[in-house]
């Protein structure tokens, strides 16, 4: 045997050892697809922005790309991107445009290699290097920034990427759950009271600590992966839209109402309510399979789902043998006691060579792999560097109740009122209500209280908000505004 060849050999198979260890860590997303329960066309999703009734510019801006087939879906999956600019108008404006750009782009490029995770991560940071640059390069830029929030639906779950205080939210099972942290002073004092952020009654919300582009480095919060499951629906939006809706109150219009119509109507509700800020909503619904109506192929319970991606996340931290650099320290210990026991006999043939060879190449490589794990356990003390996980921030309960209910039926009197002082305005027009179908919805909305339906009272005047907002939209105080 040829020296070339034992080197050659020893390390071929020191190599398959590095990358095949007994528990296959890292490679989770095999795992993960085995129980996903959606395909690549089971998404519908709805964007729509809207500048407000204060402002006279969007300093919103979005990005929505559905996979249109299998294989990108596999590799890349579905994106959908919320950044709310801040600064002046072409500052704040410029932030978030050069946000959707970006991300999109890193995360698209690197998401087949990288995976759903470390790609989003580096998606957050190339943008927020790209926008601090910008800033830095032209004074009139300086100081730009803009929130950053995510979502990357893959075979293997959600993915969440997120700056700021843009939210995403998840409505399943009548619960509303807040899927990211807001990074607001609001928030980081009420973890320090250890209160819910809601108490905090002193400290203005639009006040963050953390955002893409004023500083050189930022580190993104990336979550995941959230199992997907049939009717699950996902809410990205601007703090236009969360500041001025409670959580039970988004998640109710989500739960009753088609996605079309449930974000027009998250749109119209906070403009009603003063429209302070610029509006953008992402809903996106995990629709069931076509094959069998209400059910996904083969697709267990959301229940059984959530305990299988558990038990999988608890087995990836089990070790369930020896690192591969013990194994590879001990094959070396072997083959030097072999060598030596080759030589002490005067063994005639290549075999000592083969074995000193063997045994100098398995320990050095054993070395690696330990001083390697030293650098990375000093890195997990670090919070940064832990393994991300589907967290839930905030969790609340969707009641429908008579308070609810009469929250939405004073936004229906406001409508009308506002209606029969411009009816003027209105005749002759495309912006006229049909008046027979409204008080009909009105009719059918107050017998569904009586009879206690609340859940149906609170969907008919939905209906009639959106009968009686499109006069109101077009007329109101800044100028014609329509959702795009």
């Amino acid at each position: 045997m040829h020296l070339k060849s034992t080197v050659g050999y020893s390390f071929t198979f020191l190599f398959l050892l590095y990358h095949h260890p007994v528990l296959p860590y890292g490679n989770e997303e095999h795992f993960l697809t085995e129980i996903c329960v959606i395909s690549f066309d089971q998404i519908e999703v709805c964007a729509l922005t809207d500048v407000g009734v204060k402002r006279g510019y969007n300093q919103d801006s979005f990005y929505s790309a559905s996979a249109e087939s299998a294989l990108q879906w596999s590799e890349v999956g579905h994106l959908y991107l919320v950044a709310d600019g801040m600064g002046a108008h072409a500052v704040g404006e410029k932030a978030s445009e050069q946000a959707v750009k970006i991300i999109p782009h890193v995360f698209g490029k690197l998401a087949r290699e990288e995976g759903g995770p470390v790609s989003m991560r580096k998606a957050l940071l190339e943008a927020n290097f790209s926008i601090h640059e910008c800033g830095q390069q032209n004074t009139d830029f300086k100081g730009m920034g803009t929130t950053a929030t995510a979502l990357a639906l893959r075979p293997e779950g959600a993915w969440i990427g997120h700056v700021g205080d843009s939210r995403v939210y998840r409505i399943k099972n009548q619960k509303i759950e807040q899927l990211t942290y807001d990074h607001s002073l609001v928030w980081e004092y009420a973890k320090l009271k250890k209160i819910d952020p809601d108490e905090v009654k002193d400290i203005p919300s639009n006040y963050i600590n953390k955002c893409l582009g004023p500083e050189p480095l930022v580190e993104p919060d990336v979550e995941g992966p959230y199992p997907l499951a049939k009717e699950d629906k996902f809410l990205l939006c601007s703090d236009g839209l969360s500041g001025q809706m409670e959580d039970v109150e988004i998640g109710a219009v989500i739960s009753c109402l088609p996605i079309q119509e449930a974000c027009e109507i998250l749109i119209h509700a906070s403009n009603i309510r003063g429209g302070p800020d610029n509006i953008t909503a992402i809903l996106v619904h995990v629709k069931p399979s076509e094959n069998q109506p209400g059910q996904s192929p083969n697709a267990p319970d959301p229940e059984t789902l959530e305990a299988k991606l558990s038990i999988l996340q608890y087995l990836r931290k089990i070790d369930l043998g020896a690192p591969w650099w013990v194994i590879s320290l001990l094959v070396g210990a072997f083959s030097a006691f072999g060598s030596a026991a080759v030589f002490l006999n005067q063994i005639p043939g290549p075999w000592a060579l083969f074995l000193i060879i063997f045994s100098l190449a398995s320990v050095f490589s054993g070395m690696v792999g330990l001083v390697r794990q030293i650098l990375v356990s000093r890195g997990d003390s670090n919070p940064e560097n832990t393994d991300p996980q589907p967290r839930i921030h905030r969790s609340k309960s969707i009641q429908y109740d008579l308070k609810l209910v009469e929250k939405f039926q004073l936004q229906v009197d406001f409508l009308k009122r506002w209606l029969a002082d411009n009816e003027v305005k209105l005749e002759g027009s495309d912006l006229t209500v049909d008046k027979s179908l409204l008080e009909s919805t009105l009719a059918q909305a107050q017998a569904d209280i009586k009879a206690k339906n609340f859940r149906n009272a609170f969907k008919g005047y939905c209906q009639a908000i959106l009968l009686l907002v499109k006069p109101w939209n077009y007329h109101r105080p800044n100028g014609p505004k329509k959702p795009k």
